[in-house]
């Protein structure tokens, strides 16, 4: 009995010595830390996730050198990291297209579809659902539809997806693509037609790419700083030339279709003397998990084709087949399972997408941190059942949202895993000759 009692000792002895040690290492650390505003709800464990209030905030410090060079990092976006540049979120687009589509019978009830050719960016421009059926209709498209598409007639589909839409219960476009393949080829065209297509702007007579690196947009009513610029600033931190930038271990996971993120790198994440010629496609690893474009030519004439080569990439999730959309999604399941620290943001953790990156199989959820815009409990319960901490859910509030650049602004990507009390139980247990 003696000798238990003394082995325990001098494994809580070693314990304390360990603790104390780290604590050191920390205060040292934390010398050369910069000042920044977090979120008070964050570092309080007890707190509900649901009341965390994105207005309340304490002084703290937040590492000089980014996190991303020290350990494993996976960032995950979902739709609502693409909504401040004006892409649409699911719900609204659903109910849009309806809309849509349904303006667009009764335009087809009254005149004839116009004739097109292939330099229509003026036509899309004046009217998309009529130039995208016209275009459809014509023989430029021939070559590029698929045959179920050519036999039932392009046009006529585009009605027949307007019944099944409005006759669904879904809330997004996705959702309903994957219940309904047989309309699955005209639903990326209109995914296309809206996501893709925004990242462009009508311009003497042609669609030029934006480039999505103004420092500040309009979201709502509000100005927003550029979440991605934040993004950028967090990857720079430390790298003192653009060959310390390789060191970098940031990999991002993207459930969206468009590519402002990457047009925003383009532009923006070597154009200070200390950093520039990287390229940061050769330094951070991009996981397109439902496809979409790989490259967006800055200028396009010919929109019906276009809109037609992007519907073709898009792959929703059971679509892996193809395309080598299954090596993709296998890179996206390594990161997530072999990184220390996974971060999502504007994402609404979908059971099936999470399944996709293969989260819920992931060992340790003590550091997987979450961005809840606006609390919503699903988003929440979900995580919770996976394991997530509470304490690593940082929510808004139905009546102020917490936006991604705000939670950036108050630490929100420097976070480190939390322990995790079983197993640190387990371990006392063992080292104190115990059985577990």
């Amino acid at each position: 009995m003696v000798n238990k009692l003394a082995i325990r000792a001098e494994g809580h002895l070693a314990e304390i010595k360990r603790g104390l040690k780290a604590l050191g290492e920390e205060l040292r650390r934390r010398e050369h830390y910069h000042s920044t505003s977090i979120s008070r709800a964050a570092l309080d464990p007890s707190r509900s996730s649901t009341s965390i209030s994105a207005s309340r905030s304490i002084r703290c410090k937040i590492p000089a050198r980014s996190k991303m060079f020290e350990s494993e990092t996976v960032l995950i976006v979902g739709a609502g990291g693409s909504a401040p540049f004006g892409l649409p979120l699911a719900r609204p687009l659903y109910e849009h297209i309806i809309a849509e589509l349904n303006n667009f019978e009764k335009y087809i009830a009254k005149n004839r579809l116009p004739p097109t050719g292939a330099n229509n960016a003026s036509m899309f421009h004046d009217g998309a659902m009529v130039a995208l059926a016209s275009y459809l209709n014509s023989a430029l498209s021939r070559d590029h539809l698929p045959q179920e598409m050519l036999e039932c007639g392009p046009a006529r589909q585009l009605l027949v997806l307007r019944d099944k839409l409005s006759a669904q219960t879904h809330d997004s476009l996705d959702q309903f693509i994957r219940d309904n393949p047989e309309l699955a080829f005209v639903g990326k065209l209109m995914l296309a037609r809206h996501i893709v297509l925004r990242m462009y702007e009508y311009r003497d007579g042609c669609y030029s790419l934006r480039s999505f690196a103004n420092r500040a947009f309009l979201f709502g009513n509000d100005s927003q700083r550029n979440w991605y610029h934040q993004l950028i600033n967090a990857i720079r931190d430390g790298a003192e030339s653009a060959e310390s930038l390789k060191r970098s271990r940031l990999q991002i996971i993207t459930f969206n279709y468009d590519r402002t993120l990457e047009c925003a790198l383009d532009s923006r994440f070597a154009n200070t003397s200390r950093h520039a010629g990287a390229n940061w496609r050769d330094i951070i690893p991009v996981y397109h998990v439902h496809g979409g474009p790989d490259e967006l030519p800055g200028g396009v004439h010919d929109v019906g084709r276009f809109l037609i080569d992007c519907a073709s990439r898009i792959r929703l999730v059971g679509e892996d087949d193809e395309a080598g959309m299954a090596a993709v999604r296998e890179g996206a399941r390594k990161a997530v399972r072999d990184a220390k620290r996974v971060f999502m943001v504007g994402f609404h953790a979908d059971p099936a997408n999470l399944k996709t990156i293969g989260l819920p199989e992931r060992q340790s959820k003590t550091g997987v941190f979450c961005l809840n815009f606006d609390g919503h409990w699903r988003v929440a319960t979900t995580l919770l059942k996976l394991g997530v901490p509470n304490s690593n859910i940082w929510s808004g509030t139905a009546a102020e949202h917490l936006h991604i650049h705000t939670a950036l602004d108050r630490g929100f990507l420097e976070q480190e895993p939390s322990v995790d009390p079983g197993t640190a139980a387990k371990e006392r247990r063992a080292r104190s000759g115990w059985a577990a």
